[in-house]
C-alpha cells in the first residue's frame, strides 16, 4: 500500500480525477508521482516528502502494552486491598464473637458453680432437719 505525500505540480496535470493548476501542493501515491514525473508536471529531482511521518508500529505495541501492563497491576492491587480489608474484618468479627462465647462460657461456669453450692446447701439442709433422718432411714 502507498503511503501519500505531497508534491508541487510544476505544470497543470489530472490528479485523483481533478484538474489541478501549475504551483498547487498535490496528495499522491508514488505510483502517481511517478507518473506525474513521466509526464513532466512534477520535478522529479526535488525530494518526496511524505505527508505524515512514518508509524513506529512496534513502539506503538510496546506503548499500549506497557499501559495495559501499568493498568492491570493498578487493577490487581486494588483487589489485593480490598482482599486483605475484607480478611481483617472477618478476623475482627470471628474474635469478637469468640470474645463473646469466652464470656458466656465463663457466665456459665460461674452460674454452674453457684448452682452446685445451692445444691450442696440444701442437701445439707435437708440431712440436718429432724424429720427427714428417720425418712432415710426408712428408705
Amino acid at each position: 500500500m502507498d503511503q501519500p505525500f505531497y508534491v508541487t505540480l510544476t505544470g497543470p496535470a489530472k490528479v485523483n480525477g481533478v484538474r489541478e493548476p501549475a504551483g498547487k501542493s498535490v496528495p499522491v501515491t508514488m505510483t502517481l508521482a511517478l507518473q506525474l514525473a513521466a509526464a513532466g508536471v512534477i520535478n522529479p529531482d526535488l525530494p518526496l516528502v511524505p505527508s505524515a511521518p512514518a508509524v513506529d508500529a512496534g513502539a506503538l505495541i510496546a506503548e499500549r502494552d506497557a499501559h495495559w501492563s501499568t493498568a492491570l497491576d493498578h487493577f490487581e492491587t486494588m483487589a489485593l486491598d480490598r482482599e486483605a480489608a475484607a480478611i481483617a474484618a472477618l478476623q475482627a468479627d470471628h474474635l469478637a464473637e469468640a470474645k463473646a462465647f469466652e464470656k458466656r462460657a465463663a457466665d456459665a461456669e460461674k452460674e454452674a458453680g453457684d448452682l452446685r453450692a445451692k445444691v450442696a446447701e440444701l442437701e445439707a439442709a435437708i440431712a440436718n432437719t429432724p424429720g427427714t433422718k428417720g425418712a432415710q432411714k426408712k428408705a
